[in-house]
C-alpha cells in the first residue's frame, strides 16, 4: 500500500511540475507540405525583360504558389520559385506598327535559396504577340496555366 501511495505522489508531482513537451510541428498542419514555403523570384538574368513583362512573370508564379497553399514572403523562405526562360523563336514584323511574336518555353523551377539545389521543375511551351516587346510577352505569360503547372 506504501508503494503504491508513494507511486501515485510521485506521478502527480512529475505531471504538474513537469513542463509541457511539444514537438517540432507548432504551426499547426502536421504534414510537410502544409508547412513548407516558397516566394517567387526573378533572377538577375532576366532583369533587362520588360519590367512590366517581370511583374507579370511573377504575378503567374505568385498565383501558382498560392493555389498550392505555399505562399510566402518574397525575401523570408528557404524554398524559391525560379523562372527560366527558352526563347525557341521570335520575329517582329517589317509592318507598320511592328508586331513583335515569341515563341518560348517558361521553365519554372522549386530550388533552395541558399544552396541552388533545385528540388521540381515544371515546364510549359507559350506563345505571344503584340505591337510592343512587353505586350507580346504579357500574351505569353497569359497563357501559362497555373491550374496543371506545380502539383
Amino acid at each position: 500500500m506504501k508503494k503504491l501511495l508513494f507511486g501515485a505522489i510521485i506521478l502527480l508531482i512529475c505531471s504538474v511540475y513537469t513542463p509541457v513537451i511539444q514537438g517540432q510541428n507548432s504551426m499547426g498542419a502536421s504534414d510537410d507540405f502544409s508547412r513548407i514555403a516558397i516566394a517567387p523570384t526573378i533572377p538577375d538574368a532576366m532583369k533587362n525583360m520588360p519590367k512590366g513583362a517581370q511583374d507579370m512573370l511573377l504575378g503567374k508564379m505568385r498565383q501558382i504558389i498560392g493555389l498550392n497553399g505555399m505562399s510566402a514572403l518574397d525575401n523570408a523562405p528557404l524554398f524559391i520559385m525560379t523562372p527560366q526562360l527558352m526563347v525557341l523563336s521570335n520575329d517582329v514584323t517589317p509592318t507598320a506598327p511592328p508586331i513583335y511574336t515569341y515563341n518560348m518555353e517558361v521553365v519554372l523551377n522549386i530550388a533552395d535559396r541558399y544552396t541552388g539545389n533545385v528540388y521540381a521543375t515544371a515546364s510549359q511551351q507559350v506563345k505571344g504577340a503584340g505591337r510592343t516587346e512587353q505586350l507580346a510577352y504579357n500574351n505569353a505569360f497569359n497563357e501559362i496555366n497555373i491550374m496543371s503547372t506545380i502539383n
